[in-house]
């Protein structure tokens, strides 16, 4: 799937108190990993995605802010729609890395605003928004080119199952690291209520 070899490496994580005590990180680990075919079967490769609908301009490459997303990115938005993989045979395949779980992003996209679509499955079905993998997302597009640094930039995610978000990220970049990673969007309410026990 990843023929090109690279280095790994690592950017150490700092943290920061915001003003309501809170923490925020201020660099984000980024690992290059080589994804070796060899490792995987012929089904397992065909579930992912096939080696020719891998984007070969840009790595496929593990990121974690806390919880590590593999940025899978697709040639075309075709490849993302048509993508329907089975949770055993992804978990089967992220055992084998350092992901938790795989974030697969189109740089085409239906809305002309967004600059990436993407899609992210997990043991329970599709998310129709993952802020924890866009965050991951900004930090990978600001170390790859395909945003620039403190740029805002908008993934769309959940369009295929007819649950769109637009979620709007940022990141920062200082000496040879991303810093200031910032994910956020606009929510609707669809359920008030309340609980009492």
């Amino acid at each position: 799937m990843y023929r090109r070899s690279r280095p790994r490496w690592k950017r150490a994580r700092r943290w920061r108190r915001r003003r309501d005590g809170s923490f925020n990180y201020r660099r984000f680990v980024l690992r290059r990993q080589r994804l070796n075919e060899e490792e995987l079967d012929a089904g397992e490769v065909v579930v992912l995605a096939r080696d020719d609908d891998i984007a070969d301009d840009l790595p496929i490459q593990t990121v974690s802010t806390g919880n590590p997303f593999a940025m899978v990115p697709l040639k075309s938005l075709s490849v993302l729609q048509k993508l329907s993989p089975a949770w055993a045979n992804l978990k089967a395949y992220l055992d084998k890395t350092d992901a938790k779980f795989l974030y697969f992003v189109s740089r085409e996209t239906l809305n002309p605003d967004a600059r990436l679509q993407s899609r992210m499955f997990f043991y329970n079905g599709e998310d129709p928004a993952t802020g924890s993998a866009a965050g991951c997302c900004a930090a990978w597009m600001v170390a790859c080119g395909v945003a620039k640094p403190d740029e805002r930039v908008l993934i769309e995610q959940g369009i295929e199952i007819k649950r769109p978000s637009r979620i709007f990220v940022r990141a920062g970049k200082k000496d040879n690291g991303v810093v200031n990673v910032r994910v956020g969007g606009n929510t609707v309410e669809i359920l008030h209520g309340e609980l009492s026990w």
